[in-house]
């Protein structure tokens, strides 16, 4: 395990005052074990992100900072690839996500208590959406290909 997550998370939950609240390790296993049945066909790999199926992706570097736009202040839940950190986190509602990742340096999955999506930004800097988050993305995208915009790929995505 990695304690530079838990020590990172610490330190920004300090920093920031932001409430975060660790799950019991009970709660952690099966939650992991959720996430894993409904995105990975009950397999606990690792890097989770290489296996998340199916999904929708981007590569751009600040990506991450559209999650609030799909979370739209919900409790969410904040965990990490099982060789880095098994925690899980529950994040209060009305609390921006952009705010903390801002100041994380790891990768990281966000889902609910539902698992009803998966969200993952990696280190190489494709945000990877899952779930009821697939098609956000892809609007997303769409949107901002209308504009122009196209990913570090090169990509530029016009159709749902």
């Amino acid at each position: 395990m990695n304690q530079f997550i838990e020590d990172s998370v610490s330190t920004i939950q300090k920093n920031l005052a932001y409430s975060l609240e660790e799950l019991s390790a009970k709660k952690n296993t099966e939650y992991r074990k959720r996430i894993c049945q409904k995105y990975t066909d009950g397999q606990d790999l690792y890097p989770l992100w290489e296996f998340i199926n199916p999904s929708f992706s981007i590569r751009e570097k600040e990506a991450w900072q559209w999650i609030d736009e799909f979370l739209q202040g919900q409790e969410t839940y904040l965990l990490f690839d099982k060789n880095d950190s098994l925690q899980v986190y529950a994040i209060r509602k009305e609390q921006p996500i952009e705010k903390f990742l801002e100041e994380f340096p790891w990768d990281f999955y966000l889902s609910n208590d539902c698992c009803d999506f998966l969200l993952t930004q990696n280190d190489h800097d494709y945000l990877i959406a899952a779930g009821t988050a697939e098609p956000w993305l892809r609007q997303k995208a769409v949107a901002l290909s209308q504009t122009g915009w196209k990913d570090m790929d090169g990509r530029s995505f016009h159709i749902l």
